[in-house]
């Protein structure tokens, strides 16, 4: 596949689990409009969280072989629709723009991965919460299975953005990054609601 093809399908991918992840955030949204939505929870900021955490997690990635493709942060930065992770930065104390990032040596955007870990922890617990929730009222379908399978296709796209495969370190990353996270603890608290 031609990077312009890898492109194509980390779009429409994405346009696939954003799709999904609506219907998810809107069942959620209703269920809570008609009880006590305390949290002025919305199915777009639902998305929204998931745009934060999937952008950081791209840029793990894309960090984790000490080399940063143009490609691989033009990616993470163009492929959201609803949230962006400099706008978190900029809550969480660090006034940094895309038009900044892109001038950031490897090291500095290391350092500033590593800063995010809590404001971005935040965003995932309410992501993880709202999923999970769903999830487990929705008997006849496995919503988490389906976004595990896109997440893992556009992860597989994302990586051979740059040299054509996936090798150790993009795969630790993949690992280790806060989208693992929050699968994982999805998967932990339907789990623990089926109980």
């Amino acid at each position: 596949m031609t990077k312009n093809d890898l492109l194509a399908e980390i779009v429409k991918t994405y346009s696939e689990i954003e799709s999904q992840l609506m219907v998810i955030g809107k069942t959620m949204e209703n269920v809570l409009n008609k009880t006590n939505n305390k949290d002025n929870f919305t199915a777009q900021r639902f998305c929204a969280d998931f745009d934060i955490i999937l952008q950081h997690t791209l840029i793990e990635i894309a960090v984790a072989d000490n080399n940063l493709a143009p490609e691989e942060l033009a990616t993470a930065e163009g492929v959201t629709t609803y949230g962006d992770i400099m706008l978190l930065s900029k809550s969480a104390g660090m006034d940094i723009t895309w038009k900044d990032f892109y001038k950031m040596n490897l090291m500095t955007i290391t350092k500033w991965l590593e800063a995010m870990r809590n404001p971005i922890r935040r965003v995932t617990t309410e992501f993880i919460a709202g999923f999970a929730a769903v999830d487990a009222a929705v008997k006849d379908h496995d919503l988490l299975d389906d976004f595990i399978k896109k997440v893992s296709y556009l992860f597989s796209a994302f990586t051979n953005l740059e040299d054509g495969k996936l090798d150790e370190f993009e795969k630790a990353a993949i690992g280790n990054s806060e989208l693992m996270f929050a699968i994982k603890n999805i998967n932990l608290l339907i789990k623990k609601n089926e109980n």
